[in-house]
């Protein structure tokens, strides 16, 4: 029996060992196949397509739309004490643009962009200076009267700009050139002005011009020229741009962009400075370094070929 089980073993053993050699030896092996397999797989991971990389293309068309935060200034010299102009040394206020762009890839992480939109510029400002009231119930009578003063101005124009974009990191570029504007239309601007007090105090029109004041009033209005002397408006443009991928061809992107211009958006104005008091003659006071940049907030989608 003992002699039994030994040769059982021993046939045991012969056997695995027999059965292992030929596994390792059969052609179709699974084992040998096996680090080549890993191989291939970590290659072709490695050469599977990145999102990142799927944007890499030759030329794209897209469409921007978004808003502008626009800061105007300017230096007002000459001027009386609480003058009524310094309405006009600042302001700012928001305003819609609309364009289309076309972008090529000269290379991988550099693109060009040419970009033609539509770019209304506002501005308003408030302010609230001091004048000199002749009391209507107490002829003679001079007191002061504090009067709010609204500046509002509209300018619609025709951009145009030639951006490089350079890739920073990830998905995030930045967009750098030269732009310029050319005026699309019809300036418009309005200056208000409301009595705040004293109650007694009013604003007076002569309306006939027959030298009586016809009407009377806490509040008038009138349109102010604020044509631009120069057509066009030269500056600079940059941008941080953020793209995401929507699909093979489809690209999204927010924007923040700033545009700095070199061109004054007036010319140095004089203008009569009749503020108080009433006594004194007018003096003649002096605008000058009228300038308008923008904050910019956009969107982009951009179909690529």
């Amino acid at each position: 029996m003992r002699n039994f089980s030994l040769f059982c073993c021993c046939l045991f053993i012969a056997c695995f060992v027999s059965a292992t050699a030929e596994d390792v030896l059969r052609p179709g092996n699974e084992s040998l196949r096996q680090p080549e397999s890993l191989d291939s797989a970590l290659s072709a991971e490695s050469q599977a397509p990145d999102s990142l990389e799927a944007e890499v293309f030759e030329i794209g068309i897209g469409l921007v739309a978004g808003m502008n935060h626009n800061m105007f200034s300017a230096d007002l010299r000459n001027a009386k004490p609480d003058s009524q102009l310094e309405v006009l040394t600042g302001g700012n206020d928001q305003s819609p643009l609309v364009g289309v762009f076309v972008e090529f890839l000269p290379l991988e992480s550099i693109g060009f962009q040419l970009k033609f939109s539509y770019d209304s510029k506002n501005y308003q400002h408030t302010d609230i200076w001091r004048s000199d009231c002749s009391n209507s119930e107490r002829p003679g009578i001079i007191e002061d009267s504090f009067i709010e003063r609204s500046v509002e101005t509209s300018i619609p124009y025709f951009a145009f700009a030639g951006l490089l974009r350079f890739d920073l990191f990830g998905r995030l570029s930045m967009m750098v050139g030269p732009t310029i504007q050319v005026t699309a239309g019809d300036a418009r601007g309005r200056l208000s002005d409301e009595l705040l007090s004293p109650a007694e105090c009013f604003f007076h029109e002569d309306v006939d011009n027959d030298g009586l004041n016809d009407t009377e009033s806490r509040r008038r209005e009138r349109s102010i020229s604020v044509e631009p002397d120069q057509m066009f408006r030269w500056g600079a443009e940059m941008a941080l741009a953020y793209r995401l991928l929507l699909s093979e061809r489809w690209i999204v992107a927010p924007e923040l962009g700033f545009q700095y211009f070199i061109t004054f958006f007036h010319a140095n104005d004089d203008l009569t400075d009749d503020s108080r008091p009433i006594s004194e003659l007018s003096s003649l006071a002096r605008i000058e370094n009228q300038l308008l940049h923008s904050l910019q907030f956009r969107l982009t989608a951009m179909h690529t070929f």
